[in-house]
């Protein structure tokens, strides 16, 4: 009896190690790596992510064909008052999409790399497509993998100098463990965009000053009215 349990506690998988969420300053690094550069898709996907709080299931494909009912898509996103000038820009999650119950509107942040409105305006500049083709592309021109993110991020991480084992890669939980440093009511908008803060101890907290928080507005303003 010892023997078989000596062997089955030898068997169990080392527990997981705590990632740290990928907050303005890191979002920052990938962007300006080799990495990233020049692939406006992966570009814009990371600022995209960040200040529309999308999970990767909203924007990549993983072993399944593209459903433009359930993925974003280029008709998703409208430029305000139109690509040439746009200083806003509209997203409107697909029909079936039970995680983002509203329009997202997000403003310029000019001046900053992370920008969604300058990385869509570069997107839908370079590569022009039909409305119902996937908003991020790989470089063939299909629907943007989750293998492709990851591993981009991962590479473009390294590349910054920074250990991509020790981080998450989905930019959306750094962007709402930011807000919640500063004290913004993440509550009701991590339930609006169903995330769980208490979903395990999986990810560092982090602080952060008000300047690297990139919540949309108009979306936080939403779900503090319904928690009101």
């Amino acid at each position: 009896m010892g023997r078989f349990l000596y062997s089955t506690q030898a068997e169990l998988p080392p527990p997981a190690q705590a990632k740290k969420p990928i907050t303005l300053d890191v979002l920052e690094c990938i962007l300006s790596s080799s990495e990233v550069q020049g692939c406006p898709h992966i570009y814009a996907a990371l600022c995209i992510s960040y200040a529309s709080l999308l999970r990767l299931s909203q924007f990549t494909v993983e072993g399944w064909p593209f459903d433009p009912t359930t993925q974003l898509t280029c008709g998703a996103v409208q430029f305000l008052p139109d690509l040439e000038t746009a200083s806003q820009v509209v997203i409107t999650p697909p029909p079936f999409c039970s995680r983002h119950r509203v329009s997202i509107h997000l403003a310029s942040a000019d001046g900053f790399p992370t920008c969604p409105v300058s990385a869509l305006k570069l997107l839908f500049t370079e590569s022009p497509r039909s409305p119902d083709a996937p908003l991020f592309e790989n470089a063939d021109g299909s629907a943007l993998s989750r293998q492709t993110f990851i591993s981009t991020v991962g590479r473009a991480l390294l590349a910054s100098g920074l250990d991509p084992t020790l981080f998450g890669r989905c930019p959306r939980r750094g962007a709402l463990l930011s807000a919640r440093a500063v004290g913004l009511d993440t509550d009701s908008l991590s339930t609006l965009v169903g995330l769980d803060f208490d979903s395990g101890p999986l990810y560092h907290s982090v602080e952060a000053p008000v300047c690297e928080v990139h919540v949309p507005l108009e979306l936080y303003q939403r779900a503090t009215a319904r928690s009101t």
